[in-house]
């Protein structure tokens, strides 16, 4: 471990955290005055972030000479691997039948903003097709890139100063507080995610099973979202002269 490790961590753990709070209110009121562009660009940003934060952390990496399997990202055809592969080709098909099951039931679909309306930093959540697919974008970059960071970079040097249950701790707490922009319950509740993720890490010696999870997850309440504030126009189903 060496100083660059230090600052890497001090960066994504705790002044990227800082920079999309203080943001987080500007873009906020845009998207409450509906400008145009606004959810998008805010997406296509945090992509923007993400990765690079992500990039610099395995640049870092491989200048040390270090394993990926330290980081837990190894593969092989274990049973997680496998697993991730299985849940990779299914997911899609059951949130394709969950979003058909919904899209044209108005009382459901209205239910569902209303618990929205509740939940921190709704106005994130995507409203059209277009915005949607760069939050599927959004979901897969966060997925892979916060799971890194988050549960393979930061448990590693935790573990390293410390043990693997302060690792644990200490990295969900910090996953938590990158949250802070959505509340003190969006806090509460990325950390016990980022706690549950961890402890599945520690489980299965593998970043796979976590990545999928959260992609999947973020993925689902995009749709959720969608259902809930988007727009959809009625299917009607035609009848024939025979069933009238």
């Amino acid at each position: 471990m060496n100083l660059f490790d230090h600052l890497n961590v001090l960066v994504f753990s705790c002044l990227y955290p800082i920079y999309v709070f203080f943001t987080y209110k500007k873009v906020k009121n845009d998207l409450i005055e509906n400008k145009p562009g606004i959810r998008i660009g805010d997406y296509k940003e945090t992509i923007f972030w993400l990765w690079l934060l992500c990039v610099i952390t395995i640049i870092i990496w491989i200048s040390n000479d270090r394993m990926f399997n330290v980081l837990r990202l190894e593969f092989s055809f274990s049973w997680v691997v496998l697993t991730s592969i299985l849940l990779f080709f299914i997911t899609p098909f059951l949130f394709l039948l969950l979003f058909r099951s919904i899209r044209n039931h108005d009382e459901k679909r209205e239910s569902i903003k209303e618990k929205l309306d509740k939940v921190s930093a709704n106005e994130f959540l995507p409203r059209s097709k277009k915005e949607f697919k760069w939050f599927v974008f959004l979901s897969i970059t966060a997925g892979i890139c916060e799971e890194l960071l988050f549960r393979g970079f930061l448990i590693w040097y935790f573990e390293t100063l410390t043990n693997t249950f302060l690792a644990i701790l200490l990295s969900s707490i910090l996953f938590g507080t990158a949250h802070f922009y959505q509340g003190v319950n969006g806090v509460i509740r990325s950390g016990f995610l980022g706690l549950i993720l961890a402890l599945i890490l520690i489980w299965t010696d593998s970043l796979l099973i976590p990545i999928f999870i959260h992609i999947a997850g973020d993925i689902y309440n995009g749709i959720v979202g969608w259902l809930g504030y988007g727009e959809f126009k009625k299917i009607n189903i035609k009848k024939s002269p025979n069933n009238k």
